[in-house]
């Protein structure tokens, strides 16, 4: 390919990521203030300041376009989590920075959290055919997985199943996001210190406890 072609490609491939990125971010928008059954793909547009038919040209329809939202909400949040995480830690000390700080990011981007709340409670099993499942969350529970593998590498942790342990994990994230959420007179930080206990004394040997 020629080198001006390669340019061009390249740019259009920008282009296109920044697009479905602003689109996205509309979606957000849109369902933190107005829910689920009011984020239309016509509201969705207005937000982004583009026609209707633009977001049918980078998203197959509606369910697409909520789907692709969750999992780069998932991302975003995810890295931001991870950039204030230590990972040259011990991993019972990492496991819990994980826990607090996930706690703090969730409050700080809290209008994000709630449109991600929103499309979950809307989106699982709405009709016969699932829109979204468990199976939509391994890549999450792999990155887990990893942390709880790497503790019983090192001696740290005991011997359990990863999967098993990292189901359990973000079962607790996503409740301790809805609890504070809905109890606004909690103070996170002892909150969230309290169930990063927990999974702590869960998964560590027990001369370690």
């Amino acid at each position: 390919m020629p080198a001006k072609s390669r340019k061009n490609s390249q740019e259009q491939s920008f282009i296109d990521r920044a697009r479905r990125e602003q689109i996205m971010a509309a979606c957000m928008t849109v369902l933190a203030e107005q829910g689920y059954p009011n984020a239309s793909l016509q509201r969705v547009a207005d937000q982004a300041g583009i026609s209707k038919g633009l977001i049918s040209y980078y998203f197959e329809n509606r369910d697409a376009l909520m789907r692709e939202t969750l999992f780069s909400g998932y991302e975003r949040l995810g890295q931001e989590v991870m950039s204030q995480v230590d990972l040259t830690s011990p991993p019972p000390t990492v496991l819990r920075q994980l826990i607090l700080v996930s706690a703090r990011v969730s409050l700080k981007n809290s209008a994000m959290q709630h449109a991600m709340t929103e499309i979950i409670s809307n989106l699982r099993n709405t009709t016969a055919e699932k829109k979204l499942d468990f199976a939509d969350r391994d890549a999450t529970y792999s990155g887990i997985e990893q942390l709880y593998r790497t503790g019983q590498q090192t001696g740290h942790f005991r011997d359990f199943d990863v999967r098993a342990m990292a189901v359990l994990h973000q079962g607790a994230i996503d409740s301790m996001f809805l609890y504070l959420a809905s109890h606004p007179e909690t103070d996170p930080e002892p909150f969230a210190d309290q169930i990063a206990s927990f999974l702590v004394a869960a998964v560590l040997h027990c001369e370690e406890q």
